[in-house]
């Protein structure tokens, strides 16, 4: 049985410091290297997405018990796009070589809340994911995060 070895699977961005405001383009690469035989896929996706989670815990003590109640959760997702970045679902043969999928997307303009990180109890997060889809097997997937700084301009009269 020859099976095919996947060395790399990676996102890189364009911009380094992975920091983009609302309406910017996000663009850079996925690295696919594959050293030995070939992959059977039906295509490679690209999953941008962006969420606010919010939970509000209460504790209640009593003489016979103290216990946490989730009293309400919050989520709220401002981005979620996908788009393939190669292949378009048929299936075929992905050759040995090291291959580089450029994508570019726009962030929308309005809705886009700074990236935030209050625990695990509240974030704001946005994360852009790979996934290489392969027929009768399991996915590969690769992560990773950006930030999104939202422009605010402080001497609007609703911030005064």
């Amino acid at each position: 049985l020859w099976m095919a070895i996947l060395k790399d699977f990676a996102i890189y961005f364009d911009q380094p410091s992975a920091v983009y405001s609302p309406g910017q383009f996000v663009s850079g690469y996925v690295v696919v290297q594959i050293d030995e035989g070939s992959i059977n896929i039906t295509g490679i996706k690209l999953h941008a997405f962006g969420r606010g989670y919010t939970r509000i815990l209460a504790n209640f003590r009593n003489t016979s018990f103290e216990a946490d109640h989730n009293h309400g959760v919050e989520c709220d997702n401002y981005l979620d796009r996908t788009e393939y970045i190669y292949g378009e679902g048929r299936k075929f043969l992905m050759p040995v070589g090291r291959h580089h999928l450029k994508f570019k997307f726009q962030l929308p303009f309005n809705m886009l809340p700074s990236s935030y990180e209050g625990g695990m109890n509240c974030y704001i997060r946005y994360t852009l994911t790979a996934t290489m889809i392969r027929p009768w097997a399991i996915d590969y997937i690769t992560t990773r995060a950006f930030t999104i700084l939202e422009k605010i301009d402080i001497n609007l009269p609703e911030f005064t």
